[in-house]
């Protein structure tokens, strides 16, 4: 990460932070687009590589929508319903690049993206606030290099 990132502990701990003072947020995962987490506050490290990867394969799934229904403008979140009262939230993160970002300037970054779940106790619109708010409070630290191709 470049010298205005985040390290992996730091964003580790503002995102504990978050879920434990967000009412009805359960866990959360910053996972960079290409699937990978970055942090979460999912204990079990298999858990924690299962939901970045399904985070970010929603999320690019969905992302695809637009240009097919003739929009221009990509999905910027995501909301899956599990059960009858959970939820989970996915939304890019990361200094507003958009997910088939690539490049920003000289430096090959790419942002990164939020998933955040709930439990039945969430107020799920305070919850969709309080998450954008806190992506729009530290996006221009989550930018991630862009991986070397093999």
């Amino acid at each position: 990460m470049d010298a205005n990132s985040f390290t992996p502990e730091a964003l580790g701990l503002l995102l504990a932070n978050f879920v434990g003072l967000t009412n009805g947020v359960e866990d959360a995962v910053f996972a960079s687009l290409d699937g990978l987490p970055l942090a979460s506050t999912e204990a079990d490290e298999e858990k924690r590589g299962h939901w970045a990867a399904l985070t970010t394969s929603i999320f690019h799934t969905a992302n695809r929508l637009g240009p097919l229904r003739g929009i221009d403008e990509p999905g910027r979140q995501v909301i899956v319903e599990l059960g009858d009262d959970s939820l989970v939230m996915i939304m890019s993160a990361g200094e507003g690049l958009p997910p088939w970002h690539i490049t920003a300037g000289t430096a090959n970054v790419t942002g990164c993206v939020l998933g955040v779940a709930t439990s039945s106790s969430a107020d799920h619109g305070v919850v969709a606030f309080a998450a954008q708010q806190f992506v729009q409070s530290i996006s221009q630290h989550l930018i991630v290099p862009a991986r070397a191709k093999s």
